[in-house]
């Protein structure tokens, strides 16, 4: 799987990284899948949907 950005090429090399990957040859594996002509500094998330909003009920009285 290739880095999306240089900033998570950058965290992949550190010790905490390499461990999350899976070691230094995962890492390799990772840097050989990735174009780095192409990888910007930071992916920036998604922007998430917003939300529908939420559709109350009113409370009626019920006869008795």
């Amino acid at each position: 799987m290739p880095f999306k950005s240089k900033e998570q090429n950058a965290w992949a090399h550190t010790k905490k990284g390499t461990e999350a990957l899976g070691g230094p040859d995962k890492v390799k594996e990772w840097e050989q899948a990735t174009d780095y002509s192409h990888l910007p500094k930071r992916k920036h998330p998604k922007p998430k949907a917003p939300e529908a909003p939420v559709q109350r009920m009113r409370h009626t009285a019920q006869p008795r």
